[in-house]
């Protein structure tokens, strides 16, 4: 009898716990995001890919909670149990990862199969079809080494660019290649210079923006190439600065324009030129607005 006792608990225990699964999914969310950022800070990532992961996680938090009474729950005590047991998994990597390790790049990607697991069984994994794709996404641009500054060639625009700016200024330049020439000193459109990682991350932005509001098909195809015109039209202003301030020999100027706070202040104007531009797609005519859901909101 004591025996049949302890094989019937387990069951009552899991049949309980299928009917209200949420303390468990925001408990285990709250530590498992706290492992991740602390591992992500040990391993000396940099702030951009910090915070891309935090705007890809926040747009699909934002989603799943928009769309949380349609979500389906098809209770399954077998996915119950190995959602549950892949958390456990995961929270025990969490706790013996050196700083840096290869699991800790696909560590979200794991743990969202194990909490849509627990959330909708089997049968409901493919409502997070898309959420899984924005989460495939974010990870992808932010794994170290996946997106390097020579993996798009827009050296030799940014370059062309530069040099047109510079010219329509007054100023005796042009361009060869990725180099930039001035008659008195000449500046290469190499690595930090190039604007393949100010793309991304518009991208990113793109992806947060298209994911979390209602859009047309014109917003869709415009905002993507917004971010890449965005991206290598401001990295082009910056090269200027540095081809100008090259020429006239300013060390100090130079240095604060290519490593120092100079840098970061276009990656600034990059985020609100790109979101003023967003504002802008907001305020187009009523035709190429989303229509509401509900007809009687009009």
């Amino acid at each position: 009898m004591r025996n049949a006792k302890l094989l019937t608990r387990p069951a009552a225990v899991t049949k309980k716990l299928l009917k209200r699964p949420d303390w468990l999914l925001w408990g285990v969310f709250g530590l498992l995001v706290s492992f991740y950022f602390s591992l992500m800070v040990k391993a000396s990532y940099s702030y951009d890919h910090i915070s891309a992961i935090a705007l890809g996680l926040s747009a699909i938090l934002y989603r799943l909670w928009q769309r949380r009474g349609k979500l389906k729950f098809y209770p399954s005590p077998i996915a119950w149990w190995s959602g549950v047991l892949l958390l456990f998994w995961v929270i025990l990597k969490c706790l013996v990862m050196p700083e840096e390790d290869t699991f800790l790049r696909i560590l979200p990607a794991i743990a969202a199969f194990g909490f849509a697991l627990i959330a909708s069984g089997w049968r409901g994994l493919r409502q997070y079809w898309l959420e899984g794709i924005i989460l495939l996404f974010f990870l992808t641009t932010t794994m170290p080494g996946v997106v390097s500054s020579e993996l798009v060639q827009t050296s030799k625009l940014t370059a062309s660019l530069t040099a047109g700016l510079l010219w329509s200024l007054g100023f005796d330049a042009y361009h060869q290649g990725i180099a930039v020439y001035l008659p008195q000193a000449s500046v290469e459109v190499l690595g930090p210079c190039s604007p393949t990682i100010p793309i991304v991350r518009l991208l990113e932005m793109t992806v947060f923006f298209l994911a979390i509001y209602p859009t047309t098909w014109l917003q869709r195809f415009l905002l993507p190439i917004a971010a890449v015109a965005i991206a290598i039209g401001v990295n082009s202003f910056r090269i200027a600065i540095l081809a100008v301030v090259n020429a006239a020999r300013d060390l100090p100027a130079f240095d604060f324009w290519h490593h120092g706070t100079g840098s970061n202040i276009f990656s600034i104007i990059n985020v609100i030129v790109f979101w003023l531009f967003w504002e802008l797609l907001t305020r187009l005519p009523d035709w190429l607005r989303p229509l509401p859901e509900d007809p009687q909101q009009l």
